[in-house]
């Protein structure tokens, strides 16, 4: 309740780190704005839920470009804390998440967002990890789609009809996943 005042300020900021800083920094950030949402502060904040989405649908359609970045030569030595928060797996691993939230908390944004989300969703999950992919970017690829493919059995219950046109799609990608997740990376394996 203490927070309440300062509320709309703090994710005003962590949304500007998120959309623009480096990957650590914007992974306190994405924390930030999750926790602010699910706090109960919704009159003040739906109006910060469309730029959230804006920086999600920006991050799915930049996927294919990261991991072509990180595959190429001199990508996967980047220095560590150098990637930018819209071409980050780690974030994008926090993004379903909030998403399923902020559609829970404000539905009135599922029917424009969805049609957006779906397609660059399926295009994440059919992406193949490349072999000069470093092994660390590798696993937290197969976490991102991981926890996209959750949010898609979220997406099923509720949007069964838009998402019947994927069905084929998302078996075929369950299996790929399977065949594509380290066997010690129990916890994205769960």
């Amino acid at each position: 309740e203490s927070l309440k005042e300062y509320a709309l300020t703090l994710l005003e900021c962590a949304m500007g780190v998120l959309t623009n800083d480096y990957e650590e920094n914007s992974m306190v950030a994405s924390r930030i704005v999750f926790d602010l949402h699910h706090k109960n502060f919704r009159p003040v904040m739906a109006e910060h839920v469309q730029p959230f989405l804006n920086f999600v649908l920006k991050s799915l359609k930049l996927l294919n470009n990261t991991v072509a970045d990180l595959s190429s030569v001199d990508g996967g030595t980047k220095v560590p804390g150098s990637t930018k928060s819209v071409s980050s797996f780690k974030i994008l691993t926090e993004c379903p998440l909030t998403v399923m939230l902020l559609f829970q908390l404000y539905p009135k944004f599922i029917k424009s967002n969805i049609p957006n989300l779906l397609p660059l969703m399926m295009q994440a999950l059919a992406l193949k990890s490349p072999p000069n992919l470093p092994a660390l970017k590798a696993r937290e690829l197969v976490a991102c789609q991981v926890k996209i493919l959750s949010f898609l059995t979220y997406l099923i219950r509720g949007f069964g009809e838009l998402m019947s046109r994927f069905k084929e799609i998302i078996a075929g990608n369950i299996v790929n996943l399977m065949k594509s997740c380290p066997c010690d990376a129990i916890s994205t394996r769960k």
